[in-house]
């Protein structure tokens, strides 16, 4: 049985310092980015696993000015982090029907916010 990783068909890139997403009805749930790829990201939480399954939008911060609204998105995974003694889950996403635009903004994000995972 192949891993999580292993069916992924898109490189990762971990992502830097003040990379966030939001997530809820009215994007008050705000998580730091782990990592992305032209096919989707993954995100930390801390606490007990929630219930994201209703998580269909999201929209992607960095810094002071990068901002790409409504990018629809799939949960795909949602696991305990188990090499930290504090109780973070990561969350991975998938992401859905990209406009042109989108593709352009998430082009320039992995180039800016993101690098090479080795």
């Amino acid at each position: 049985m192949r891993t999580f990783s292993e069916k992924r068909s898109n490189r990762r890139y971990r992502s830097k310092e003040r990379a966030l997403i939001t997530v809820g009805k009215g994007k008050e749930n705000i998580y730091n980015v782990l990592d992305v790829s032209y096919g989707g990201m993954g995100f930390r939480y801390l606490g007990k696993e929630r219930r994201h399954s209703t998580i269909d939008h999201i929209d992607i911060l960095y810094n002071n000015g990068f901002l790409m609204r409504d990018v629809e998105v799939e949960l795909v995974r949602d696991v305990p982090m188990t090499s930290n003694t504090i109780p973070f889950r990561q969350c991975g996403l998938q992401f859905k029907k990209l406009s042109k635009d989108q593709l352009e903004m998430l082009e320039w994000f992995i180039d800016q916010v993101a690098k090479a995972e080795t």
